[in-house]
């Protein structure tokens, strides 16, 4: 596949790596180089090796020659939430493809997402709170695309790519410059909240339950949920209202 980031292929690694205790399949992410700097590569390595939270996609290994710059991650067979939530033809070939399920997958409960977003948000919420030796990172682009899950469907928050670190513990207001030049993905970041900080992060927050709730695109949202205000009565408590004329609206 490919990405913002560049191409990223399917491979195996030995036990050897230092991180692999087995023979396990990985996504290796080749850096383009042509849209980044090698600097800012390295300096991207340092967050992702201070990440460490049950639900941070790990970072396996890497290189940081040129020639061959890449980042190593765990390969998560159970795709991504937004997969999960789509499941078209394409994305349970995908499935399929990564080779976990042998027949074919189904969409996930509500229990199951609700288990998916709050395992999701506490690694966020991991990120935001500096600890010794630790200091505050935003991640910057949260979305149902970057919360991916494993066999077991635990949620690991990965593309930590647009991750932003505080100069130094404790500081949450001075940044030190990320590999890209912008922040977020359309319909999850506000343009009025570009500057990385709790605001824009609860933004993506909110707009990813929203896309979770609804089954809305997030840039559809707006628009759907006027329609829906104008058929709910004032006097209609809003837990009242079946999940499912939401999603329809």
């Amino acid at each position: 596949g490919s990405g913002g980031f560049g191409q990223v292929f399917l491979g195996e690694a030995l036990p050897s790596l230092a991180a692999c205790q087995r023979p396990q399949r990985v996504a290796v992410k080749r850096a383009d180089l042509s849209k980044l700097e090698l600097s800012d590569l390295h300096r991207e390595v340092e967050i992702l090796r201070r990440c460490s939270h049950p639900n941070l996609l790990p970072l396996l290994g890497y290189c940081l020659d040129a020639s061959a710059a890449c980042l190593v991650f765990p390969l998560m067979v159970g795709g991504s939430l937004q997969t999960r939530l789509d499941l078209t033809p394409s994305d349970c070939e995908n499935l399929r493809r990564m080779g976990h399920f042998t027949a074919a997958p189904t969409l996930l409960t509500w229990r199951q997402k609700l288990r998916v977003i709050v395992q999701a948000v506490d690694a966020l919420l991991w990120m935001h709170t500096p600890t010794e030796g630790k200091g505050c990172t935003w991640h910057r682009d949260f979305k149902p695309a970057n919360i991916l899950l494993d066999d077991q469907l635990n949620a690991f928050l990965g593309d930590t790519g647009f991750a932003k670190a505080a100069q130094k513990s404790g500081d949450r207001s001075g940044a030190t410059t990320s590999v890209w030049g912008g922040a977020g993905s359309q319909g999850y970041c506000e343009d009025a909240l570009r500057t990385p900080d709790e605001q824009t992060e609860a933004y993506a927050v909110g707009m990813t339950l929203l896309v979770v709730l609804t089954g809305h695109d997030p840039i559809d949202l707006e628009e759907a949920c006027c329609e829906a205000c104008e058929d709910i009565d004032e006097n209609i408590r809003f837990e009242d209202i079946p999940v499912e004329r939401l999603a329809q609206a």
